[in-house]
């Protein structure tokens, strides 16, 4: 393996494979990046202030992080040790958790100097380009938000709500590559990590509400030329499927003909060859789908949050066109996006005669509720509630198209005797179920849970249905998975949805052969392959909001914060050191209740919160309450206003010691419980005025107010023409 091209220190280390590390020597039994890759404990020498040799072991992490707290002379080579180690194949495997590399980059010890920090930035984009930083992140938003200070289009489209992610894709091929030999920057593709590929299209696209609108024509020329082109195709590909979203998504919000002609105007106008051809095949694929036949059997608008909305939007129309045309079986979009209606019309435009839905416990009421508002003529739809209904007559009687059972049934089967041979009896022996619809298909991700294999078992059966149809063999059974979150912690969790999906393809864990292995395993080490399987051969389906048919308008519910809240929300944003997802449900927890997050914040914040003095507390707050005293002109408090509390000190200016008694750990609710502890039994004057002034913090009614307005939310409303939404 190829040494990095370290700087050596003094004469001593001319003819040793050693790296100074604050005086003492790194001296490794092989290649030290060997070592430091295969994850062990590396030997370290030393010596004490004695000058006594030493020997100890410390793990490589350990040993990166005090790299430069004594001599900033070594963060050069630190950074040149960090960058070598990133561009190594077998990186990913040997450290997973690959956070510290920037973390610890500088240690808090150091003074940061603008030298220094341009060494972090050199870092920082390495790691951006190898995915290992969340563009969600504190550490990825401030690497965008600087690039975009440069680039004008770019921060244009941010601005009009593009995601995080797609931008991140775009600067990678704009800047990243620019240097490279096209060999090069296929190896750079090809190292693109797994994490960083999949995120856009299977967790929850990061974006904003938009700042700023963009026409389509706009939006177009606003995307770089280089992304069209053919040597960046892998990388691109999440670009340019964004951008054909993002298109669907305006001929939606324009309407379908005026929205298709806009395009075809774009593409008549285009004169950059690249960029004209993509947006021909964008073109037509949306023309295909504009004229692609749909059943009649729906309305035409449907009522969603009182108002009416065309149906269906031509996204859910794209996903209908790809399951009848492209085998396209997973839909993954947010919770609320669509994807029952979407489901509902790719089954409608489909061979299926009968199909059954497997849903999560608590969501079965959605599908009977979702026929009711896309269908003309409701009725379809049977749920079974309980073992019992597979015996009740109206479900054997075979009038109903859908059959809806919990996932929490299907987990029972083996426990529960006979249900496992009823299911089977009864759904693909006497109803002849022959497609298939798994909501949430991420619950089933584990193939040893008794759900999933009965699920397996029913899968099967409905496809030897299918099969018995005599239709064409490419014709693949008609089923769906739907998720919000196909992949909550690695790549293994789609293999059993893949599977389940795509049974001819990959096998499940534990049934792998010589000619079929788990989705993961087929995919492992290529994350181009990943990719290029879900996306490029249309497997997957995801959007990121569906205008048409959800509306986003959101009914503000304010809320007042108190001065304590809103001190105390200023310091967590400035002060709490955490990652993004972290502080947002700091915020959101400190919103509802403070206490929700003292002990956390104060682990994490501890170095910034101000620490509480009694003696100088108590002398403060007697002055306090003399001056509140006279400013009010009161011996005694009359009315509300006349009463001192954390949040009067706070808008006095003591917000700091308010913050203090919050934070200390033997105070239970903080300044409060101080007063109370201070004052009672006293028999000093200003303690007894104090105590007299103080009013303590009721209790949070954010609780009952949140409950008021989700259960609003969520109860069904019945509109005026007698439907219900």
């Amino acid at each position: 393996m190829t040494q990095p091209n370290l700087e050596r220190q003094g004469q001593a280390d001319q003819n040793t494979d050693t790296l100074p590390l604050n005086g003492r020597r790194f001296t490794p039994k092989s290649s030290f990046i060997s070592d430091i890759m295969a994850g062990l404990d590396i030997e370290v020498e030393g010596r004490t202030p004695e000058g006594t040799p030493t020997r100890n072991l410390k793990k490589f992490e350990v040993l990166y992080a005090e790299v430069g707290t004594q001599n900033p002379g070594n963060f050069p080579r630190k950074l040149v040790l960090a960058t070598t180690l990133l561009d190594q194949p077998d990186f990913d495997h040997r450290f997973p958790r690959p956070g510290f590399f920037l973390r610890d980059f500088v240690p808090n010890s150091a003074e940061i100097t603008p030298e220094l920090e341009a060494m972090k930035n050199v870092l920082r984009q390495k790691m951006v380009e190898h995915g290992y930083v969340d563009p969600k992140g504190r550490e990825g938003t401030e690497y965008l938000r600087n690039y975009f200070e440069r680039d004008q289009d770019l921060q244009d489209l941010k601005d009009s709500g593009w995601v995080n992610e797609a931008m991140g894709s775009m600067i990678a091929i704009v800047d990243f590559f620019d240097h490279a030999t096209p060999a090069e920057k296929a190896e750079e593709l090809r190292s693109w990590t797994t994490r960083a590929l999949l995120r856009p299209y299977l967790g929850i696209l990061t974006g904003k509400r938009p700042i700023l609108e963009l026409s389509m024509g706009e939006m177009v020329e606003k995307v770089p030329a280089k992304v069209f082109d053919d040597a960046y195709r892998v990388q691109a590909t999440l670009v340019l499927n964004y951008l054909e979203q993002r298109l669907a998504k305006s001929v939606t919000d324009a309407g379908l003909n005026p929205g298709l002609a806009e395009l075809e105007s774009i593409v008549a106008e285009q004169t950059n060859p690249s960029k004209k051809a993509f947006l021909q095949t964008v073109l037509n694929r949306f023309e295909d789908i504009a004229t692609s036949p749909i059943s009649d059997a729906f309305k035409e608008t449907i009522r969603v949050k009182n108002q009416e909305f065309s149906f269906p939007s031509f996204e859910q129309m794209s996903f209908a066109y790809g399951f009848i045309t492209d085998g396209t079986k997973f839909l993954t979009a947010d919770t609320g996006l669509g994807k029952t209606a979407a489901a509902f019309l790719a089954m409608e435009n489909s061979p299926a005669t009968k199909v059954l839905v497997a849903a999560v416990a608590f969501g079965k009421e959605t599908w009977e509720g979702e026929e009711k508002v896309v269908f003309k003529q409701p009725g379809r739809v049977f749920t079974i509630n309980g073992g019992q209904d597979l015996d009740n007559p109206v479900l054997l009687s075979g009038d109903f198209k859908y059959v809806v059972i919990s996932q929490d049934l299907l987990s029972r089967a083996e426990s529960q005797e006979g249900l496992m041979q009823k299911l089977q009896e009864v759904l693909i022996d006497k109803l002849k179920i022959d497609g298939a619809i798994i909501d949430e298909i991420d619950n089933l991700r584990n193939a040893d849970t008794v759900g999933s294999r009965t699920a397996w078992n029913l899968l099967e059966g409905i496809r030897k249905n299918h099969e018995q149809k005599g239709l064409p063999k490419q014709m693949r059974a008609p089923i769906i998975g739907m998720t919000a979150t196909a992949i909550r912690t690695g790549l293994e969790d789609l293999d059993v949805p893949m599977a389940k999906l795509y049974p001819e393809d990959y096998a499940m864990p534990g049934m792998v052969s010589m000619d079929k292995k788990t989705f993961s395993d087929k995919c492992l080490g290529r994350p181009e392959l990943v990719y290029s399987t879900l996306v490029g051969e249309r497997r997957m389906y995801r959007w990121e909001s569906a205008t048409g048919v959800q509306g986003l308008e959101y009914n503000v519910e304010h809320i007042e914060s108190s001065p304590f809240e809103a001190y105390l929300y200023d310091f967590i944003v400035r002060e709490a050191p955490t990652n993004a997802l972290n502080k947002i449900r700091f915020l959101e927890d400190m919103l509802l209740n403070p206490l929700l997050i003292k002990a956390e914040v104060r682990q994490i914040a501890w170095k910034s919160i101000p620490q509480l003095d009694i003696d100088e507390a108590i002398e403060e707050l007697k002055l306090v309450v003399a001056r509140w005293m006279k400013m009010r002109g009161v011996n005694a408090p009359g009315a509300d206003e006349d009463y001192l509390s954390a949040d009067t000190l706070v808008e006095l200016g003591k917000g700091d010691l308010v913050l203090a008694a919050f934070f200390e750990s033997a105070i239970e609710n903080g300044i409060d419980t101080f007063v109370d502890e201070m004052t009672r039994g006293s028999s000093d004057q200003e303690l007894i005025n104090l105590r007299r002034f103080w009013k303590p913090r009721e209790l949070s009614t954010k609780y009952e107010r949140l409950k008021q307005l989700m259960e609003g939310a969520l109860a069904w409303r019945e509109n005026p023409d007698g439907t219900t939404s």
